[in-house]
Formats: C-alpha cells, sequence, structure tokens
C-alpha cells in the first residue's frame, strides 16, 4: 500500500507538430520559390507575350505609332533616327500611357528595348524609326535625334527661303545650308513645365542670290535658344516654338547702302526660322500621352 501512496514521477508531455502546420510551411515555401521564379522569368515572358501580338500600332490626331519589334537581345536593323533612353520606371510609365494599360511593376527590366516607326505626315511624308531602350536610373527620358544634314537643307529649301528687302523693294533671295547642328536642353530655373529651352549651336552657310548672280557666305557659329511651348489641348497638346539668335560668326559681306548685311541676315534668318515653325507646327497636336519633361539631344550630321 505505501508503493501505491508514494509520489508520482513528473511527466513532460510531448506535443507532436500537427500535420497541417507542416503542409503551411511547404506551401509556402513552394510559393517563394515560384514568385523568385516568376520574378526572374516575367519580362521574357512578358516579351514573348507581346511577341505574338506584334506589329501594334495606334493612332492619334496627324499621326500614327507602330512598334514593330521588342527583345532583350540587340536587334539588327537601321540606325534608329529617334532613340529614347530611359529608367525601367520612366519607360514603364511611358508604355502604360501610350498603351492604355497598367503594367506590373518588374516586366520592365533594364537592356530591353522595343523598335518601330512613328508616322507624323504634316512634318515629314517618310516615317520615322525610332528605338526606345530600357537603361539607367534617370527619372526622365533622354531622346537622341539624328537629322540627316541634307533632310534639314532640302527642308529649308522648301520652307526656310527668304528675301532681302530695302523698304519694299526686294534685292536679294537667301537660301540656308546646314552642315552641322546640335540641339540639347538648357532650362533655367523656376521654368514653367509647359515650357522647354534648348541651345542651339549650327555651322553651314547661306546662298545669296541677287538675279543672275550668286555667292556662298559661309557661317562658321551660329549660335542661339529655342523655346517650346506646349498649350493644352482637348486631342493633347499643340506646340508653339520659336528661334533666337544670339551669336554669328559668319564671313563679311557688304552690300550698297547697307553695309555689313551680316546683321540683317541673321535676322531675316531668325524671323524666317519663326515663320516657319509657327507654319510648319500650326496643325500639329502631340497625344496626350507625350512626356512633357523629356530631355532632347538632337545632331544634325
Amino acid at each position: 500500500m505505501g508503493g501505491l501512496n508514494a509520489a508520482m514521477p513528473d511527466v513532460t508531455s510531448v506535443r507532436r507538430p500537427r500535420r497541417w502546420w507542416r503542409v503551411v510551411r511547404r506551401l509556402c515555401l513552394v510559393l517563394l520559390i515560384l514568385v523568385v521564379i516568376a520574378y526572374v522569368f516575367a519580362p521574357t515572358l512578358a516579351l514573348w507575350f507581346v511577341a505574338d501580338r506584334l506589329p501594334w500600332s495606334a493612332s492619334f490626331l496627324h499621326g500614327e505609332v507602330v512598334v514593330q519589334q521588342a527583345a532583350t537581345a540587340p536587334i539588327t536593323a537601321d540606325a534608329p533616327e529617334v532613340q529614347i533612353v530611359g529608367s525601367a520606371a520612366a519607360v514603364r510609365a511611358l508604355g502604360a500611357a501610350a498603351g492604355g494599360r497598367w503594367i506590373p511593376p518588374g516586366l520592365v527590366r533594364s537592356g530591353q528595348h522595343v523598335i518601330g516607326e512613328v508616322t507624323l505626315p504634316i512634318l515629314r511624308p517618310e516615317p520615322l524609326r525610332w528605338q526606345v531602350l530600357v537603361a539607367g536610373s534617370e527619372p526622365t527620358l533622354l531622346a537622341a535625334l539624328r537629322v540627316p544634314h541634307l533632310d534639314l537643307t532640302s527642308f529649308l529649301r522648301l520652307n526656310g527661303q527668304t528675301v532681302l528687302t530695302i523698304g519694299d523693294t526686294p534685292i536679294m533671295r537667301c537660301i540656308y545650308i546646314v552642315d552641322w547642328g546640335r540641339i540639347t536642353d538648357d532650362d533655367e530655373p523656376g521654368q514653367s513645365p509647359l515650357v522647354r529651352r534648348q541651345q542651339v549651336v549650327a555651322r553651314g552657310s547661306i546662298l545669296l542670290i541677287a538675279g543672275q548672280a550668286q555667292r556662298v557666305l559661309k557661317v562658321e557659329r551660329l549660335a542661339g535658344h529655342a523655346w517650346t511651348t506646349f498649350v493644352p489641348d482637348p486631342d493633347g497638346y499643340r506646340v508653339q516654338m520659336r528661334v533666337a539668335i544670339e551669336e554669328a560668326d559668319a564671313d563679311p559681306i557688304t552690300l550698297p547702302v547697307i553695309g555689313d548685311a551680316r546683321p540683317m541676315l541673321m535676322k531675316q534668318l531668325e524671323n524666317a526660322a519663326n515663320e516657319g515653325l509657327n507654319k510648319g507646327l500650326e496643325d500639329v497636336v502631340l497625344p496626350p500621352w507625350f512626356p512633357l519633361d523629356l530631355r532632347i539631344d538632337a545632331t544634325v550630321e
């Protein structure tokens, strides 16, 4: 009996792990692996998805944008006339605005690019070749433009000729020839987001025609600024531009009565440029998704 009344030894209960908890942990591990795989391969899968639906086009007032190819590897094609470079966030925002669809984060990565054409019949009969490249970390997009000097000279010959006058009497016709030029951003502090200022530098020559006589005036350097103003419109943004010539290094030319004609020639060139811009842009309306903070680096070569 004494043995029955003895104290029982301490007993520690052992709780077995519940099977459902092990299942949950395994599921979480599997989900984590799937998320990692999806993140790694999402851009490739997205490009495959997009490639099956190309070419894709979007029309807007006075033009059309066509996307022809999308890839991560280099694309063998002619060099684009317009290349837009920006961070993944900037390109993703542009693509979502242009396509009218939300693009999930992570689908746009560095190294991806798309190529296509943009048609602007009012400005140029042939389409422009373009490329959008995802690179860097800049929050704003950079547009690098290559303008063939022969194309610009042809445009100026058709739209930019001016006539020098004394009073109401025309004395000379001018044709402008651009050999090289550069346009880069030069915004001022506190400037309106609807206004952009660019620095313009160029060299070339001016063909002076008076009756049967002709003379070529060499212009070693022409420098100034251009202002672009975006005017809100129901269909997007209208564009207004003006230029100001601030420096000119040209061969001397002396005319009877006038004397040194270079200041008058440069002023005529400035007036002709502004008149041509007003006429050429009066019917142009940019789409509402156009990035107003787009940085510009244009070269005439």
